[in-house]
């Protein structure tokens, strides 16, 4: 049962880490300001801040994730008015608010802000020491938010409505497209594993250790002719066969390298079935 979930949570973690980074990759080359990539949901066990300005974040729960796009859905920072924080300026321009309480920064001044715009005119107002100012915000300032989240401002020109076309055709499908394409990759790398595709006739592709033919001495390209005397032309027959049987010992006549040959071997009982 654990094995079992450990397995879906990795497959499925493997699935949405693949969709979300098609969304990912394409958002950046478009152009678009990628505020956060996320795996999980929940609280925080993991965080980054790259120097592009997108957050990565795994989280506790294995639920899905997302990848926040500037100007994508409700992706905005609503500072109400009255709204206590700390801007740190640099050069006369804030290059950090802080929202949160949970963060202390250094050499921040400390206002109730009552009005901003951070898509056009660039600027954040409100009140300083009693005083009504207004401060120019850079282009890349970031906030941080109430959880401890910093994030990028998002100004027009880097979100999701600002790229082309095409830019925004190849963000939206880029997720799908990669699980497409990993499930081809999947099902190459676990033919190959399992020596092959199942093709129409009694060859043996691979042969598993820890089985029963593994231990009767059945090898790679092998030919299983019959079953207990009973003639086998393909690999549907040959299952067929073993598949019926009652667990008592089968013999398999094989043909190796042009010669005839018969083992005998006990098969054992998996998911209801008696395989070898």
């Amino acid at each position: 049962m654990i094995q079992t979930l450990v397995t879906f949570i990795i497959v499925f973690g493997i699935i949405v880490v693949v969709h979300e980074y098609g969304h990912l990759f394409f958002a950046k080359r478009a152009g678009i300001l990628v505020r956060e990539f996320s795996i999980g949901m929940g609280p925080k066990i993991f965080a980054h801040q790259a120097k592009d300005g997108t957050f990565y974040s795994i989280r506790i729960l294995p639920l899905g994730g997302y990848v926040r796009m500037a100007g994508w859905g409700d992706d905005t920072t609503e500072i109400k008015k009255g709204t206590p924080a700390s801007l740190l300026i640099v050069e006369n321009q804030v290059v950090k608010i802080n929202l949160s309480e949970r963060v202390t920064l250094e050499n921040s001044v400390p206002m109730l802000v009552t009005e901003y715009d951070f898509e056009e005119a660039l600027f954040i107002e409100g009140e300083v020491f009693g005083e009504t100012k207004r401060y120019s915000v850079d282009h890349d300032a970031t906030i941080i938010e109430a959880d401890g989240t910093e994030l990028r401002i998002a100004p027009r020109d880097v979100q999701y409505q600002s790229a082309s076309v095409l830019g925004k055709i190849l963000t939206n499908f880029a997720g799908p497209l990669n699980n497409f394409i990993l499930g081809i990759i999947a099902f190459i790398i676990i033919t190959f594993m399992q020596g092959g595709v199942p093709s129409n006739t009694n060859q043996i592709g691979q042969v598993q250790s820890d089985t029963p033919a593994y231990s009767a001495g059945l090898q790679s390209k092998d030919k299983i002719q019959a079953v207990n005397g009973e003639k086998t032309n393909n690999w549907e027959e040959v299952v067929q066969r073993i598949g019926a049987n009652d667990g008592s010992e089968i013999k398999l006549d094989i043909e190796r390298a042009g010669a005839t040959k018969t083992l005998e071997l006990k098969p054992e009982k998996i998911d209801g079935r008696y395989r070898i």
